[in-house]
């Protein structure tokens, strides 16, 4: 399940602490704590401990079996709902899970947190308690996409639901960065999701983002508008979009591969025929559906920000969440949170 982590390495490195809040999430905590386990259990050797902020007693007994010289709980007594308004959680967001994990990056105890809670509070006080890098109005979740030719960037998947043109002129600056420091591209193709390529469909904003994008130093790299149908056919790096209409773009791809899962499963078992086509080419299928399976996706990371803050699904399961972890800890090890505000170009 977790070979097709998106950029996870394995290097020497320092001792890494990640705080995670084990209250956050739509199965929390036992999709946090069970996400620890396959993690720890797929990379042994790694010099990696946790911070695990949330409630004690039921944590003790849910981390039964994990080696304790590996973990540390930090009790909290409360927790953010994931249906709680984000200005109403912020506001009451003292002694909850979320707010103490975030702390810990902010006071380095910690060199990145995870949360699965509620995205609109995790990003108000991921702004509030790291505040953002330099010359930046807002951070943006950016996580990558599978495309058939490799993998492109999407921002911003869900942490921006109302943004301005110049919003968007930012994500792409950050995209790009991203896209420099992670896909290796040193002068990665850019371009805005719209509901066609035309130059008079879409919102105004978009268009004004497009003019501002074109008279940047993205100009020869600005491909125009992408249609969403265009996501995944890898012609386009970065693909810059309002966190409304990322998240669903995520959350409709997620359901589809899931879909087509269940579709394979079960015309591979519909005849005897079909079972031994489905040995025949095994490996090709399970490749084919490791790269569509939305766990190898999970963690996108808040992309502006002076500190690491990661974003993990909040329907993720123990592999997904894992994948958060390896996430963070590639981030962290290879220093690419430091490489992409180093390389944002915001004129």
């Amino acid at each position: 399940m977790l070979e097709n982590i998106n950029f996870y390495c394995i290097m020497p490195a320092k001792l890494i602490k990640i705080a995670i809040d084990a209250m956050g999430g739509d199965d929390a905590p036992d999709v946090p704590v069970n996400g620890i386990k396959v993690f720890l259990s797929t990379f042994p050797s790694e010099n990696v401990i946790f911070k695990v902020y949330g409630d004690e007693q039921i944590l003790r007994r849910k981390m039964l079996g994990i080696d304790r010289a590996r973990y540390e709980i930090i009790h909290c007594e409360n927790k953010i709902e994931s249906d709680e308004k984000p200005s109403l959680a912020v506001r009451q967001s003292k002694g909850t899970s979320m707010r103490a994990a975030i702390e810990a990056v902010s006071s380095k105890e910690c060199d990145a947190s995870i949360s699965g809670g509620n995205t609109g509070a995790l990003m108000a006080l991921s702004k509030i308690i790291l505040k953002t890098a330099k010359d930046i109005d807002r951070p943006a979740i950016c996580a990558m996409m599978p495309t058939k030719s490799g993998k492109c960037v999407l921002l911003d998947m869900g942490a921006n639901i109302d943004v301005t043109a110049q919003n968007l002129l930012e994500f792409a600056f950050m995209g790009e960065a991203f896209a420099q420091v992670v896909l290796k591209k040193r002068k990665p193709t850019v371009g805005l999701l719209n509901i066609g390529s035309e130059e008079m469909k879409g919102h105004a904003y978009i268009h004004e983002a497009a003019e501002k994008i074109r008279a940047s130093h993205l100009k020869d790299q600005f491909i125009g508008y992408i249609e969403p149908d265009k996501i995944y056919t890898g012609e386009v790096d970065v693909i810059v979009t309002d966190g409304f209409t990322g998240n669903i773009v995520i959350k409709s791809a997620e359901g589809l591969g899931k879909m087509i899962k269940i579709l394979l499963k079960r015309a591979f078992s519909s005849s005897i025929f079909a079972v031994v086509g489905a040995i025949l080419c095994g490996m090709s299928v399970k490749r084919t559906m490791k790269k569509m399976d939305p766990n190898n996706y999970n963690g996108g990371m808040f992309i502006g920000l002076n500190g690491v803050s990661i974003k993990s699904h909040g329907g993720a399961d123990k592999y997904g969440f894992a994948n958060a972890i390896m996430t963070a800890v590639s981030i962290v090890k290879e220093e690419m949170h430091r490489k992409i505000v180093e390389k944002i170009n915001l004129s």
